[in-house]
């Protein structure tokens, strides 16, 4: 019964607003409802995206692991830093308590040329020395540039990539020697959140730094900007209504 009301009401408003408006007016009106839908459109979608990224920032805290970490390379290809092309570099760190292995980017990696690679064996840091890094859970990343060779060995300790999602992963570390598979963390990608080695350089980590107060903002824009649509809607319908 409230269904066929509305529909009744709804009927009897358009064609009150046809028989007693003129076309110009129901141009306005039109105007009117269609501005104040899509801005207010705007702003939940706005709203939903601060929501999500709050999921997504709760999901992504900065936690520590204790190990050593192992002399192989896994270099995804075509990656670029204030205007210099190189590599994000990911190295395995076997975890002393679990001992699996995970997969962690430690910086990137600047080249005149894309096998330059003489730094990777000058790194101090990969010595078997137990210590504890900060991460942080890093997305899938797909290429910018699909190359012909997507997974290439470069040597026995180095690999380079095109992409990095959970099949690359997986044949990457099937090449590479010394590393168990069935103990290699797949599920997932790590980032170094300081401590850079010495020649690497912090990427941008826009993908995981994710600021949903700004998202709340927009909504609120758009959500006032929806109102006043709405307020010329039905003061446009009050003055026509007087002269009726």
């Amino acid at each position: 019964m409230k269904r066929l009301a509305t529909i009744a009401t709804s009927k009897h408003i358009i064609i009150h607003c046809i028989k007693y408006y003129s076309k110009r007016d129901l141009f306005i009106l039109g105007f009117f409802i269609i501005s104040s839908a899509l801005t207010f459109y705007l702003g939940t979608w706005q709203l939903n995206k601060g929501f999500s990224t709050q999921n997504i920032k709760a999901t992504k805290k900065i936690s520590r692991l204790q190990g050593t970490w192992l002399s192989k390379f896994l270099l995804l290809d075509n990656r670029t830093h204030n205007t210099l092309a190189g590599y994000w570099v990911f190295v395995p760190f076997k975890d002393s308590k679990t001992a699996a292995y995970y997969w962690v980017r430690i910086g990137f990696l600047p080249f005149k040329h894309r096998d330059d690679l003489a730094i990777l064996n000058q790194l101090d840091f990969i010595d078997g020395k137990h210590i504890t890094i900060e991460v942080q859970s890093l997305d899938w990343i797909n290429p910018i540039v699909w190359g012909e060779h997507h997974i290439q060995k470069l040597n026995l300790h180095t690999i380079r990539v095109q992409k990095l999602d959970q099949v690359t992963l997986s044949k990457s570390v099937q090449l590479l020697q010394d590393i168990p598979f069935y103990k290699t963390h797949l599920n997932s990608l790590l980032s170094l959140t300081s401590d850079m080695p010495k020649g690497f350089y912090a990427p941008k980590i826009s993908n995981i730094i994710y600021k949903s107060h700004k998202h709340f903002g927009y909504a609120l824009q758009w959500f006032l900007l929806s109102a006043i649509p709405l307020v010329f809607f039905i003061r446009f319908i009050t003055k026509q209504e007087k002269h009726l």
